[in-house]
């Protein structure tokens, strides 16, 4: 069997309750799919509560929607539990499913709720996606020092939880960091020196990371993760795999590898490059890592211990 994989970003379930919303009863593809977990030994995956613009009127409703989605469909598939702390973890017998806010519209600027989706499973929480929030502005608004930010920070040390920084502003990351001294994400970020993306975290963040033993999960989206190849790409491989071996060689280079996992962000991409459509992806990249001469406890950090150490947090 290969190596378990833990993904930190998917967005399934929320895909799914967008067309529902929309009224597109013919349902599209999903990237995720029961048989691709099971057959690429996907441990954890963490399923955000991503709302688009179109569910924006009502995002209190449409979140518990979706986590009422995940709640059904693990009572349907007995093979599924709901993780919510180190104490669920079984990586033999039974995959989980991680909940984690993606923008805080969902709470309605009521911060109370988050008492709520506490007991509800979330432990994973984005304080933005690409809106602004009272608290924290996104990346594609680079300012920062948001008057509420300490209140946000006060309730969010209420919690055992974990929070991805992967939308925000590096402004607001660097005012976060100063105030909140807990464990730091970057869920479904690639890195900036290698593709100039926004979306992609700097050096700096990348440190800030580090020094929190955070990790930054690999985005298999093609604008995030294109990067020149600067070797002989093996013919028998995707070329998309020798961009992921760009990060992984990166992060060697920044003495950071302890922070490397996948974020893969399927289901909320668009577009995908050949061999990264699906899960089915990672006995293959497992493969080609190997063929590559990356060392087994490499492979083993990057595909699921790395995540493992900042969950167990949870």
């Amino acid at each position: 069997m290969s190596n378990p994989v833990i993904d930190l970003h998917a967005d399934t379930f929320a895909k799914k309750l967008a067309f529902v919303r929309n009224k597109k009863f013919v349902l599209p593809a999903f990237d995720v799919q029961i048989e691709d977990v099971f057959q690429a030994n996907i441990r954890l995956q963490t399923q955000s509560l991503f709302l688009n613009n179109s569910m924006l009127e009502k995002p209190l409703a449409n979140a518990l929607l979706i986590i009422k989605q995940i709640k059904d469909f693990i009572q349907e598939n007995d093979q599924f539990y709901l993780f919510k702390c180190q104490h669920d973890l079984d990586l033999e017998q039974k995959y989980g499913i991680i909940i984690a806010i993606e923008g805080l519209e969902v709470i309605e600027e009521k911060l109370d709720l988050l008492d709520i989706f506490y007991e509800l499973g979330v432990r994973i929480i984005a304080p933005t996606w690409n809106r602004i929030t009272p608290w924290l502005s996104p990346i594609c608004e680079p300012s920062g020092g948001f008057s509420r930010l300490p209140e946000l920070v006060k309730k969010l040390k209420e919690f055992r939880l974990i929070i991805d920084i992967s939308h925000l502003s590096d402004q607001s990351v660097f005012d976060l960091a100063k105030i909140y001294d807990r464990i730091l994400i970057a869920s479904h970020s690639n890195v900036r020196s290698l593709n100039p993306f926004p979306r992609n975290i700097n050096d700096e963040i990348l440190e800030i990371i580090k020094e929190r033993n955070g990790v930054v999960g690999i985005n298999f989206c093609p604008d995030f993760l294109r990067s020149e190849i600067l070797r002989k790409v093996k013919p028998d491989f995707p070329e998309s795999f020798h961009y992921l071996l760009n990060i992984i060689e990166y992060f060697d280079q920044k003495n950071a590898l302890q922070n490397l996992s996948f974020g893969t962000d399927l289901d909320g991409i668009s577009d995908h490059l050949p061999g990264l459509q699906s899960y089915q992806a990672f006995p293959e990249i497992e493969f080609f890592l190997q063929a590559e001469g990356i060392l087994p406890d490499i492979i083993e950090n990057i595909f699921y211990k790395n995540a493992l150490r900042v969950l167990s947090t949870l």
